[in-house]
């Protein structure tokens, strides 16, 4: 789920699984932030998740690319 704060900010929190070669799979939650930067059409939009897993904390670092429609 994608929650839009407004000029650019996005939250995001969703459910997830972890599936690492060796290791059981794992359910996840995944909560993050982002900032669309628009050109035109298409948005770039760097971002920073923290997966919740396992009684760990997960830093994820990102760039999404999107295109509006």
């Amino acid at each position: 789920m994608f929650f839009h704060a407004g000029r650019g900010w996005k939250w995001v929190i969703a459910p997830g699984v972890e599936d690492a070669e060796g290791h059981d799979r794992e359910f996840l939650v995944r909560a993050g932030l982002a900032y669309d930067f628009e050109f035109g059409s298409l948005t770039i939009a760097p971002t920073l998740n923290v997966d919740f897993v396992d009684d760990e904390e997960i830093f994820v670092f990102g760039v999404t690319l999107g295109r509006g429609f």
